[in-house]
């Protein structure tokens, strides 16, 4: 089945399973003009959040045309009004959607490049003291890490979804693992078994003939 990738605004989560990453969301789809229900598997989409959706068109019994979604991952906004609505969402800690604005008239578009490398300048803006800041900036970076690692692993034909599980693991060595020892994920991270694991170590360069591939596979 053909993959087909849409963006869009997300609007509303509409379920979220307990026990794993599965969610129901609506999602505004930006060419068409349209509004829909995407399901899948991957991060938790926050309101307002700007989306790549990867995947396909479904008939549900039920419910209807929906996008059944192989993985999404977030689309760091370019214009003010994205990017407020983006700091504003909650996918930034310690900055709601007043502080947001502030902050966004005080460094327009630059507030993107502000945040990533010249955090400092936050200090300038009503409301942002030394602890506030140390907030801001940790979870900016961590969310800009699952961004992308999620982007990268969509680059190599998989799922963007693990990114987050990935650097909760591993932090700063998620690349080393990706490429190195793949295998290990098998045992260390919830929901990889050995053929992800095994699609992840070959679109990462893993020569089909390597030892740790083989005895993965027995394993």
């Amino acid at each position: 089945m053909e993959q087909i990738v849409v963006r869009g605004i997300a609007e509303r989560l509409l379920f979220e399973a307990p026990d794993s990453d599965y969610r129901v969301f609506r999602l505004h789809d930006e060419a068409d003009d349209a509004t829909y229900t995407v399901t899948g598997h991957g991060t938790k989409p926050l309101v307002g959040d700007r989306l790549e959706v990867k995947g396909h068109w479904v008939q549900h019994k039920r419910y209807g045309r929906q996008f059944a979604a192989d993985g999404w991952s977030r689309i760091i906004p370019e214009s003010v009004d994205g990017i407020e609505r983006f700091l504003g969402s909650g996918a930034v800690k310690g900055m709601g959607p007043a502080l947001a604005h502030r902050v966004v008239a005080a460094f327009g578009k630059d507030t993107m490049a502000v945040l990533e490398k010249d955090p400092q300048r936050l200090l300038e803006v009503e409301g942002i003291g030394p602890k506030k800041l140390a907030v801001i900036t940790e979870s900016f970076y961590e969310e800009k890490q699952v961004n992308d690692i999620a982007y990268d692993l969509e680059q190599h034909g998989v799922a963007g979804r693990y990114a987050s599980r990935l650097l909760q693991k591993y932090g700063d060595d998620v690349h080393y693992v990706l490429t190195e020892e793949p295998y290990r994920m098998i045992a260390e991270i919830d929901g990889i078994g050995f053929k992800t694991a095994d699609q992840i170590a070959l679109a990462y360069g893993m020569d089909r003939q390597d030892p740790q591939r083989l005895s993965a596979g027995l394993t």
